[in-house]
């Protein structure tokens, strides 16, 4: 399953691949005399919901939303269930780079960042302001460059930083 993110900000709801070659399915797009666009496919991880309402979450690492690498300055992602009985799933990003980090959530709009959000960088907790809902679609915005420089942070010897998302469904 993939979603689909164009560098505009529009999303695809979650997609099966349905080719016989197993890729995604042919996405319309037009554009304009002398237009462009990039459409970036990410793998969405599927969760059962246990909380609010039930039934299946979805979950997509998109990348830096605001820069033309997207999904690229993503090294690895990953994301597990951390307890059975709490609902609480938890992401982890190493990134390569700074930017506004984008991770597309289907039950976004049910969530509260000041509630159901604990977002670290280099295991220190990333200030609250930095962190908002995209205007619908599903996406939560992490500004990664503006919390680094205001919590002082400086680069390691690999120039990694890891990204780590908690959350509660």
């Amino acid at each position: 399953m993939y979603i689909v993110r164009s560098h505009d900000g529009r999303i695809t709801k979650p997609i099966l691949a349905t080719s016989a070659n197993g890729g995604v399915p042919l996405l319309p797009e037009r554009l304009g005399v002398r237009g462009w666009n990039i459409l970036t496919a990410c793998p969405v991880l599927s969760f059962v919901e246990q909380g609010r309402a039930g039934g299946s979450l979805f979950v997509a690492n998109l990348g830096l939303i605001d820069k033309m690498t997207g999904a690229a300055a993503i090294i690895s992602t990953s994301a597990k269930l951390v307890g059975r009985n709490n609902g609480r799933i938890m992401l982890e990003t190493r990134l390569k780079a700074l930017g506004m980090l984008g991770i597309y959530i289907s039950i976004l709009d049910k969530l509260s960042i000041s509630n159901d959000f604990m977002i670290t960088i280099l295991n220190e907790p990333i200030p609250a302001h930095t962190v908002s809902k995209s205007g619908g679609g599903g996406v939560l915005r992490i500004d990664i460059e503006t919390a680094w420089k205001e919590m002082g942070l400086e680069s390691h010897w690999s120039n990694e930083l890891t990204v780590r998302l908690h959350f509660s469904v």
